[in-house]
């Protein structure tokens, strides 16, 4: 964990130094623009997924795009406490369709 003493709006903007919980300089600390290292959308076996407005284990959750309204809805959502990134009908739910190990996208 880091903390940085900073009156900025967005931790973006901040100038002020980043500190370790003992309040030792941590400079190894690089923040970026979600919008811009998060993918807009995945593609899974074939299918879209369309990242949606809202999280599950502080990661992003996307939605499969489909033309048949008949098939069901399935979202990719991240379980931290398996750190797993996992396909299922409800987000963070315990049903899940499939799932990888690991926690980047």
């Amino acid at each position: 964990w880091a903390y940085s003493a900073s009156t900025s709006f967005s931790p973006l903007l901040s100038d002020a130094p980043w500190r370790r919980l003992d309040s030792t300089e941590e400079t190894a600390v690089g923040i970026l623009d979600a919008e811009r290292v998060l993918p807009s959308e995945v593609s899974i076996a074939g299918h879209r997924f369309v990242q949606q407005p809202r999280l599950c284990d502080a990661r992003p959750v996307f939605r499969r795009e489909s033309q048949d309204s008949r098939l069901p809805e399935v979202f990719l959502f991240f379980r931290a406490h398996e750190s797993e990134w996992w396909l299922g009908p409800v987000v963070g739910g315990t049903e899940c369709y499939a799932r990888a190990a690991g926690s980047l996208l």
